[in-house]
């Protein structure tokens, strides 16, 4: 899944152009006619690169090749017109803003020169791969019209066990006295795929009172975002089977035909595996059939919950796993076996359940794969071979859910993919995570990119890609867990571009890594290639017990020149921070907490022109904060919670005018002291 990242930064390479184009330096004519250059190719490239998208995702090897090919220069042309950009803000600072024309020095000069050269260069590597690509793809982007048919079919799948709680609880909702008094309510079923929700929704759907107490039962499934006519195609096709073209029919057409099917009928409708999120389309299909039936109520079965929330549901019951002895119960009917049979193999059943993790579809696909494994060789060959197939067949199903969110959210879920299994997700840890990879982009400064990501964090959580949400008192998220089956589908849509390392057994950080996290163990136990472009450094904090790590961490971070987040949060004996760390020209994002042994921080901090995010939360031995903080133009959050021995903020910090958060400002006696001037911070 080379691609994931691919749209964003083309979209940042356009930014970037533009920003340059405005500069004095882009105003010199050897740059201006290379950025414009550059532009187009880089225009063009988004142009074939959903199509690109389409046939990489079918398993089409030569597009993942040109894909990585294409990911490999596009972050080389990031990080150049990084570094050009970054020169063009360090002149206009030094000058106060004042647009002095500058362009005959020597100095002024030299750099256009070498931007342009450096331009040319990188846009003749793009250009070899955009001509390979559009002669594959062609320049057209095509227009996926590939829809399921519209589904009637209300019967049971063969194996049902469980849900007869779930089915209560929904039925009891359906018809109490409040509900009974609405002529139109609208109840939704959210979980991710493969729960059941539309096994749930059929179980409702047949019941005998349901059945019995409206006029009319209608079932429409459809997976794809289809307009209201549509809809209502499906609907009057349903209505008048036979009798009617629904296609031909205009939207005057239809409402007249339901007015006349639905008139003084109580109308029961379930719509099945529902992705539409837009309020005014909710809000015109229950004008339609509020204003045709005497009484409708609509069982609505979706995987994200602003589908509920867009369709104002009375009622949204999020459907649970399966517990563990109906799991149990599931597995053994589809395998076709008793329990004697399994005599001495329970400890194998426990680890294919285990993996299956109470979600009732994989269930059936391992008790389906495990039918005909009658012996211990055969149980393990299984565990070998098929457990891998099981999974790969479930991430094919689950990928709808992906594919359907837009590319900045896809990029931001697969970017989870670097932590493990169970991890507690803190949307304050994780946002700035993201504004260092470039991933949250604002289009027109309404919002702050902390508030941006937090819409972003929400959106995941909302569309079920989190769970066992943790809320403060005023109903925030403050954290919350990946289910382990859509944790394989970030590692799975993240493809090589992104690497968990267990920090054990000698590893070489991949080549084709951008994002890497490890167990903080021993820096000897990781290896690093010279080719090294990782972006992303992250040592997780979970260290096994009784491992005593360490590292020398100078020499070790030489190695990622490129990095834009390093979180060295619980590192081992880390009693001061690598003075190379100000060597790190692109870093963004550095995490120092949970270090109580950390006394000092280097005065090379300062040079970190680009860091957004300091985080020394815990850090209760650090005693204070160098002076050259105050040339970190760029900084945006300083949190320096649990830092009890810290005396003071230095003078100058009134200079980090983008500053979003400071945690616990510390007010010292010394001179340096400079409370008045936070004033002056955003």
């Amino acid at each position: 899944m080379a691609d994931i990242i691919l749209g964003s930064f083309v979209g940042s390479i356009l930014e970037r152009l533009r920003s340059l184009a405005s500069h004095e330096i882009g105003q010199a004519s050897c740059v201006k006619l290379e950025l414009e250059e550059f532009k187009n190719t880089v225009s063009a490239i988004g142009a074939v690169l959903d199509e690109a998208r389409k046939r990489g995702a079918g398993g089409d090897k030569n597009v993942i090749r040109w894909l990585k090919k294409l990911r490999d220069v596009v972050y080389d042309a990031d990080d150049q017109l990084e570094d050009f950009f970054a020169e063009a803000q360090r002149q206009r600072e030094i000058r106060g803003n004042h647009r002095i024309l500058i362009f005959f020095s020597t100095y002024q000069l030299v750099y256009s020169l070498k931007m342009s050269r450096h331009l040319k260069s990188i846009r003749e590597r793009l250009d070899q791969i955009y001509l390979r690509g559009s002669l594959w793809f062609g320049t057209r982007v095509l227009e996926d019209r590939t829809r399921r048919q519209t589904d009637t079919d209300s019967s049971l799948p063969q194996y049902v066990v469980g849900r007869e709680s779930d089915k209560k609880q929904i039925l009891e909702f359906l018809f109490s006295a409040d509900n009974i008094k609405r002529k139109f309510a609208i109840l939704a079923i959210v979980g991710m795929g493969g729960l059941g929700k539309t096994v749930l929704a059929k179980l409702v759907f047949r019941d005998e009172r349901v059945q019995r107490d409206f006029d009319l039962t209608l079932w429409v499934s459809e997976s794809t975002d289809i307009d209201l006519k549509s809809y209502l195609r499906g609907l009057v096709q349903l209505l008048t089977p036979g009798r009617v073209l629904a296609a031909n029919l205009n939207m005057e057409q239809l409402y007249r035909l339901l007015n006349e099917e639905l008139k003084g009928r109580t109308v029961f409708l379930v719509l099945d595996d529902v992705w539409n999120e837009n309020r005014d389309w909710w809000l015109e299909l229950r004008t339609m059939l509020d204003g045709a039936a005497n009484e409708v109520k609509i069982l609505v079965t979706t995987r994200s919950l602003n589908v509920g929330r867009a369709a104002d549901a009375a009622l949204i019951y999020q459907l649970p796993a399966l517990p563990e002895d109906e799991s149990l119960s599931l597995f053994m009917e589809v395998a076709a076996t008793q329990e004697h049979e399994w005599q001495g193999l329970e400890a194998i059943r426990a680890v294919i359940l285990r993996k299956c993790c109470g979600v009732p579809l994989v269930i059936i696909l391992a008790g389906d794969m495990t039918q005909s494994a009658h012996t211990t060789e055969d149980l393990l060959r299984f565990m070998v071979v098929g457990l891998s197939k099981l999974t790969k067949e479930f991430m094919a199903i689950l990928q709808s859910s992906y594919h359907n969110l837009p590319s900045h959210l896809q990029q931001c879920f697969a970017y989870c993919s670097l932590f493990p299994k169970g991890y507690r997700f803190d949307p304050l840890e994780l946002i700035p995570l993201w504004i260092a990879q470039g991933y949250i982009k604002s289009l027109d400064n309404s919002k702050t990119l902390e508030e941006l990501g937090r819409e972003y964090f929400m959106e995941l959580v909302l569309k079920s890609f989190f769970t066992d949400i943790e809320e403060d008192v005023d109903g925030n998220v403050i954290g919350c867990k990946m289910h382990n089956l859509i944790h394989d589908l970030a590692i799975f849509v993240a493809g090589d571009g992104y690497s968990m390392l267990d920090g054990f057994n000698g590893e070489m950080v991949p080549e084709s890594a951008f994002h890497v996290s490890t167990y903080l163990i021993d820096s000897k136990l990781i290896r690093v290639g010279e080719r090294n472009k990782s972006r992303t450094l992250l040592f997780l904090d979970e260290q096994p017990r009784g491992i005593e790590g360490s590292c020398d961490w100078d020499n070790f971070i030489l190695h990622f020149q490129k990095l834009q987040a390093l979180r060295l949060q619980g590192a081992p004996n880390l009693r001061q921070v690598p003075s190379r760390v100000g060597k790190l020209k692109y870093l963004r994002y550095l995490d120092l907490s949970k270090n109580g042994n950390l006394r000092v921080l280097p005065n090379s901090i300062g040079e970190l022109w680009y860091l957004e995010t300091l985080n020394l939360q815990g850090c209760c031995q650090l005693q204070a904060l160098p002076r050259s903080i105050s040339e970190l133009a760029n900084l945006r959050q300083l949190d320096r919670r649990g830092c009890d021995n810290l005396s003071h903020v230095p003078r100058g910090i009134e200079k980090l005018t983008r500053l979003q958060m400071l945690c616990q400002f510390v007010v010292g006696k010394q001179a340096d002291s400079n409370a008045a001037t936070l004033n002056q911070l955003s």
